[in-house]
């Protein structure tokens, strides 16, 4: 009985999946099905919650006595470690406003930026990792979106240890707007190529949860976006973690991110919404 439902949580993508699977790792007569079990929840996590597929692709690791899961858990930190510190954990709702020139779908506010709207009238749905690639954490929205001339959304959470200042770092193609915990830090409607870097913002982070939308437009060819969170001086932050799982009750900007009481933006005010094109 155990193993049948070691076999079914092993394509259980979600994290919660580890509580129930991991105590089974102390009985002897399902050890191997309880590995197997959490290899397939890490590779079913990798693009929603990667942190915890990476802590439990460590374990297996270091600590399975199957070559064969040492090995699929190996290969998902080697995944992991080409993505450097870029966020690929992303839910996307959209296409919006089809066929609103740039700078439209930049000024329109569509429901998953308006606080009112409640999250069941939003279908929010996970977008994919892309496919390998020179650059594997450049997130394709034309992939997962499609068409020409309209805005889509992405969002996730960023959960901190303790308040840091910080820096958003990140490219798009085209047009971008982007709220941490409800404020606007960043609206530029130009169009052209998702370069990494290209826009830079300082930001709080309070501690605990930071709710993070993005709101990107499209006018024709690519739709891209890249985006990672830096230290103040340009580096790696350490004591953040990224999870695109949870499950507010509305929808909005601001929905989601843990209260503890806390820090808001460096950069409270909406940037000038620009629309001329790129370089």
């Amino acid at each position: 009985e155990k193993k049948l439902v070691l076999a079914g949580l092993a394509k259980v993508p979600s994290a919660a999946a580890r509580a129930v699977v991991e105590p089974m790792l102390a009985d002897a007569t399902v050890r191997a099905e309880a590995e197997a079990a959490l290899l397939g929840i890490a590779r079913g996590i990798m693009g929603s919650a990667p942190d915890e597929a990476k802590s439990i692709a460590k374990k297996l690791s270091a600590e399975s006595r199957s070559s064969a899961v040492r090995k699929g858990a190996d290969a998902i930190l080697r995944q992991a470690d080409k993505f450097e510190d870029y966020i690929v954990a992303w839910q996307v709702a959209g296409p919006y406003g089809a066929g609103k020139s740039l700078d439209a779908q930049l000024r329109t506010a569509f429901p998953p930026e308006k606080a009112t709207t409640k999250a069941k009238d939003v279908p929010w749905r996970m977008l994919p990792i892309p496919a390998g690639g020179k650059q594997p954490w450049m997130m394709d929205l034309l992939a997962a979106v499609g068409g020409e001339r309209r805005a889509a959304y992405v969002r996730t959470w960023v959960h901190a240890e303790k308040q840091l200042s910080a820096k958003l770092e990140f490219g798009v193609d085209d047009g971008s707007k982007v709220w941490l915990n409800g404020k606007v830090v960043h609206s530029d409607g130009r169009g052209g190529a998702a370069t990494p870097g290209e826009h830079r913002v300082r930001v709080q982070l309070r501690r605990g949860w930071n709710a993070l939308l993005l709101k990107i437009t499209q006018d024709t060819g690519p739709w891209q976006f890249c985006f990672r969170i830096r230290d103040a001086n340009d580096r790696k932050l350490d004591g953040i973690g990224v999870d695109a799982t949870r499950e507010p009750a509305s929808t909005g900007p601001a929905t989601a991110a843990s209260r503890p009481g806390g820090a808001s933006t460096a950069s409270a005010k909406s940037a000038p919404v620009r629309a001329t094109p790129k370089g």
